[in-house]
């Protein structure tokens, strides 16, 4: 049985001590998988927590939340998953992550990888992409014929937004840099606007016709609190990146509806549910997927090794559009 393996870990908080080594795996729970990793994506939690490390962890500590590959061992409880099912999946930030040949995941939390893709294709969906449907369909339970305003939808979590509310029929606005415009509009915005318009909340309302039905905001605080005057009454605000300020709730004159949205905090709170959910949501967005309705959009192919210098690109800002995976 393996014993050791190669992993990126940072061994305290700051991007300086993120480095790749030599791992000893950490013991198997009775629900977990033991999954050989075959590719990890990267996202922005990855380096917000390398920066400033998290209260649960002990150092050194192997990083990453996304990945896909192969079961190698199922846990004494384990019922349903076999030895070789080839899976993806977001893990428990709290634990020894997915930037390593392998991983211990909450089987509860594994989505079986469709057939005709690649494991590069599965570690690139769950983070992003399952905190934007979540956010959609889950929180905002948006539909057909309803107006939505995703802000930055060129991002990571923005451009999978843009793709599903376009395949729910809902009417897409978005806002990006205008490099990006066209991009967006390939992936179903049907207005994008500038978000540096000095116009933008009128930009939008006359583009929506008036308040909207959701807005999801993956920019920041100020971003989400601007955003509430975009809604109609009983309209719905999901964030992902920043509560807007209380008072700006408070002031707005009618009830809005205001959400944070949190993938990690179903293994967080060990809820049942919500953990078998992210398995249940990859599966609804996978078939999204296979229907050619989402594209899943990889922009850099990179090793094991080169994780800590591509994190720094991601927090600068230099990383292009679309996803980068880690070949493992």
């Amino acid at each position: 049985m393996v014993r050791s393996m190669r992993a990126i870990q940072i061994t305290e908080p700051g991007l300086d001590h993120v480095i790749p080594q030599n791992a000893d795996l950490p013991e198997m729970k009775p629900g977990d998988l033991l999954v050989q990793v075959k590719a990890a994506s990267l996202n922005p939690v990855d380096y917000k927590l390398a920066t400033n490390g998290h209260p649960s962890w002990q150092y050194p500590h192997t990083l990453g939340v996304d990945g896909a590959g192969e079961v190698v061992q199922v846990g004494s409880d384990v019922q349903g998953i076999e030895v070789g099912a080839k899976v993806f999946f977001h893990a428990d930030l709290a634990r020894s992550g997915s930037f390593a040949e392998y991983i211990q995941v909450d089987h509860r939390a594994v989505t079986r990888l469709p057939k005709s893709w690649s494991f590069e294709e599965g570690a690139a969906l769950p983070c992003a992409g399952l905190t934007a449907y979540q956010a959609l369909v889950r929180v905002c339970g948006l539909k057909a014929g309803q107006t939505v305003v995703i802000q930055g939808g060129a991002g990571g979590v923005g451009s999978f937004a843009v793709q599903i509310a376009h395949a729910l029929g809902a009417r897409v606005i978005s806002t990006a840099s205008p490099a990006k415009h066209e991009l967006v509009r390939s992936l179903g915005a049907d207005v994008v606007i500038d978000y540096r318009d000095q116009n933008l909340k009128e930009q939008i309302l006359q583009a929506a016709g008036g308040g909207v039905d959701v807005v999801l905001d993956t920019v920041n605080r100020a971003s989400a609190t601007r955003s509430l005057e975009l809604l109609h009454p009983e309209g719905q605000l999901a964030f992902i990146a920043g509560r807007p300020e209380p008072e700006a709730v408070q002031n707005l004159g009618y009830r809005v509806h205001v959400h944070d949205v949190m993938l990690g905090s179903a293994h967080a709170r060990q809820d049942d549910a919500a953990i078998r959910d992210l398995s249940q949501m990859g599966t609804e967005l996978a078939q999204l997927v296979l229907d050619g309705k989402v594209k899943i959009l990889i922009s850099e192919q990179i090793t094991l090794e080169e994780i800590p210098e591509w994190l720094v690109k991601l927090k600068a800002g230099e990383v292009p559009f679309g996803k980068v995976v880690a070949r493992i």
